[in-house]
């Protein structure tokens, strides 16, 4: 139980990764703000609620659509008053686009943006605002911003943005204690990633890995408990790989 007493705020957090971070940081003693962006999620954050409280855990679940800055912010402020303040932030939220430069929209483009930059940012500021001292916060990226590859330049751009981010929040608060953090994984056997590839390209991607397997959303958990823990006091401004060897720099 590190984190007894601690509040904690994973965006994203009705399936995938961000549900098993919200799991974690419960079974570990903190009380956990579960977002979901739609009403057609909700049903999944209340049965991500109902596991955490089923393992002795406490969790609640807020709706809010990320790129609607009044959204972010009433976020924010509902689970700030509801908790009494928040010491951790675990951002999943993302959205992806797999198409050349050459054909790429504004809509799309702006789509992309508005939830992998702008969106990003915000949440950033409002941790700045309001996350409590010795506080922790991570973002997820993509191993992408360590690769050349096409077809995914608009989605990469919006990431290595909030890597930019992630690096100048931490040297603005981290004389608080607090650290800012980013973890870029690499390929995940996801519908996330599913919707966006080829049988062909998930293939590809598999045999990468040294392991010859595409990641899990379970091989981020371990990351994402240390950074969040008091054994990460002294990892901060860092963008970490976490793609199993299929990328480095």
């Amino acid at each position: 139980m590190t984190l007894a007493g601690k509040k904690a705020l994973v965006l994203g957090a009705s399936r995938s990764m961000g549900r098993l971070f919200a799991e974690d940081l419960a079974a570990r003693g903190a009380q956990v703000a579960v977002h979901y962006n739609s009403a057609g999620s909700a049903a999944d954050a209340r049965q991500v609620v109902a596991a955490i409280a089923a393992a002795g855990g406490r969790a609640q679940a807020w709706q809010a659509d990320l790129s609607d800055l009044g959204a972010l912010v009433g976020l924010f402020d509902a689970v700030e008053s509801a908790f009494g303040g928040l010491d951790i932030v675990v951002n999943t939220a993302g959205r992806i686009a797999k198409m050349p430069v050459a054909d790429m929209d504004e809509a799309e483009f702006d789509a992309l943006h508005a939830v992998n930059t702008k969106a990003a940012f915000f949440v950033l500021r409002e941790v700045a605002r309001r996350l409590r001292d010795n506080g922790r916060v991570v973002s997820v990226s993509t191993s992408l911003s360590a690769a050349t590859t096409g077809l995914y330049a608009a989605y990469a751009g919006g990431k290595a943005a909030l890597e930019a981010y992630t690096r100048a929040l931490a040297k603005e608060i981290g004389h608080r204690g607090i650290t800012v953090n980013a973890i870029c994984p690499g390929p995940l056997d996801t519908p996330f990633f599913h919707a966006n590839a080829s049988p062909e390209a998930a293939a590809w991607a598999k045999a990468q890995a040294p392991l010859n397997r595409l990641g899990e959303p379970a091989d981020l958990v371990g990351i994402v408990r240390l950074l969040t823990g008091p054994d990460g006091q002294w990892i901060n401004g860092q963008s970490i790989l976490v793609n199993g060897g299929m990328v480095a720099r």
